[in-house]
């Protein structure tokens, strides 16, 4: 299980808050879940420590139960905010919010669909071997980040690439969808319509 959001205390056994925290946002599969600590140490040290082992956020003892709650919902917002950054790219034609992520995860998967772009047996099998992680893995943090299934945010990636060639190419539509990965023209069509709510045709004429 992939949490939301992690609270937890700096003064633990076997392992300090510190470097746990530290272990989470070392992992490619974690890196991107907010992290908040909390410690009855408030000196300026341990504020310091808490931020350079990648903590969200630091919370000192004793503290009020509303500022808790306050925090934890901030660092959820800014979490929705990075979810709709990703989920800008459904944007016709909009690639600069894909090639501007920040995730490494995202970022290589992303790196790895441009790369690939025109081959259209190059999947999500070949991605997670490239990758080296698991489909569940990758299915996982790519639906908490973005807040879409994997298939949909590889195919919207593939659809505003086509865009792009629409709009400075004189491609015809079938050498398009080959271009972006799809075999099948027709169902490339069907896709880029149920995306963007016209046919390639159209969308080039406008």
């Amino acid at each position: 299980v992939i949490p939301d959001l992690i609270v937890s205390d700096v003064m633990m056994p076997k392992m300090t808050g510190f470097d746990f925290c530290e272990q989470i946002k070392a992992d490619m599969l974690t890196c991107h879940i907010p992290i908040l600590l909390l410690t009855v140490k408030s000196d300026l040290e341990s504020r310091l420590e808490s931020f350079k082992k990648g903590a969200d956020a630091y919370l000192s003892k004793p503290f009020e139960s509303d500022e808790l709650v306050i925090r934890l919902e901030a660092l959820l917002a800014s979490k929705q905010r990075i979810r709709d950054f990703y989920q800008s790219t459904t944007s016709p034609g909009d690639e600069t919010n894909v090639k501007e992520a920040q995730d490494p995860l995202i970022r290589n998967l992303n790196d790895l669909i441009y790369e690939n772009m025109d081959d259209s047996d190059f999947g999500i099998a070949q991605i997670c071997r490239k990758m080296g992680i698991s489909r569940a893995q990758l299915y996982r943090k790519v639906e908490a980040l973005t807040g879409q299934p994997v298939g949909l945010y590889i195919n919207t990636i593939k659809l505003n690439r086509a865009i792009q060639l629409l709009r400075t190419t004189a491609l015809n539509v079938s050498e398009i969808a080959y271009s972006v990965g799809f075999k099948d023209p027709a169902y490339f069509s069907r896709q880029f319509k149920k995306t963007f709510g016209k046919s390639p045709s159209a969308f080039r004429q406008q």
